[in-house]
């Protein structure tokens, strides 16, 4: 790995860091690229109470330290340019009938990552990725996606086929069935169609044993990417997803390179700011 683009920091609540450790650890790896993209901030009139405590909202950037937070990677970028091109942005939900509001944050960064954790249904509430989805709504979550690229606000679209961890097909298994098939091709066919990269993600191996057998990742799915393989014009790039400096590297980033070299994936090394 040369490049990553998919990093975050203390500042969400759940990770370790600011950008200087993440700089400073990228060029000890020998890295060309990183960016550093936290994730962006939910204002709390986005849902009701009980939605924004369920899905974990807190978990995010609060607005107040979106200055500081950009101020600290401009001073990054400008210590080491002679080193390592450093990147901003955020990692973003989407709420369709707030595109506003996803732009202000675009305006603000180098690029915007998609990373579709919760959606809004069509009678307006929220429904949480990893434990409400079902063949009944999976479609939403695809909807949810593709309006989210058609805007034209995103680079990437992070682990696209995280919707697997708590989907349960008709008979409540979870198992790859044929609407998870369906979505996958709509997802990307939609993100060639609108120049949006997909992320095979690093973050969701936590041990070295999860890491020796790919039957037991929830995200990335060997089906989503079997499919994916079959469209040569995507544009596939790895992310770390890291939560601490010292994921950007070790046995969770070897297996996934290992799970792109078994399926035969072509993966691109470095990602153009396309939006």
């Amino acid at each position: 790995m040369k490049n990553n683009y998919h990093t975050h920091l203390k500042y969400c609540n759940h990770a370790e860091g600011v950008t200087e450790d993440y700089v400073t650890e990228a060029i000890r790896l020998g890295f060309d690229e990183i960016a550093i993209t936290d994730h962006g901030p939910i204002p709390v009139d986005f849902m009701n109470k009980q939605e924004y405590k369920d899905n974990y909202c807190t978990e995010n950037m609060k607005l107040e330290f979106v200055p500081k937070y950009l101020k600290e990677i401009e001073a990054s970028k400008e210590l080491h340019k002679d080193e390592i091109k450093v990147l901003s942005g955020f990692e973003t939900e989407f709420i369709y009938d707030r595109v506003s509001f996803y732009q202000f944050l675009r305006d603000q960064v180098d690029f915007l990552n998609l990373g579709v954790h919760f959606f809004k249904n069509t009678k307006g509430h929220i429904i949480d990725c990893y434990n409400n989805l079902s063949y009944r709504n999976i479609e939403e979550y695809k909807d949810t996606c593709i309006k989210a690229m058609e805007t034209g606000i995103f680079n990437t679209l992070v682990h696209p086929d995280m919707f697997y961890c708590g989907y349960k097909n008709r008979d409540g298994e979870n198992k790859f069935d044929e609407f998870c098939e369906k979505i996958s091709r709509e997802i990307i066919e939609s993100a060639i169609k609108n120049n949006v990269y997909l992320e095979i993600n690093c973050n969701n191996i936590k041990s070295e044993e999860v890491a020796a057998n790919p039957d037991l990742w929830k995200y990335p799915r060997k089906e989503f990417w079997t499919i994916a393989k079959e469209y040569p014009e995507l544009k596939i790039i790895v992310g770390c997803d890291a939560h601490a400096p010292k994921r950007l590297s070790g046995y969770h980033v070897d297996a996934i390179y290992k799970f792109i070299d078994d399926l035969g994936l072509n993966v691109l090394e470095k990602m153009e700011i396309n939006h």
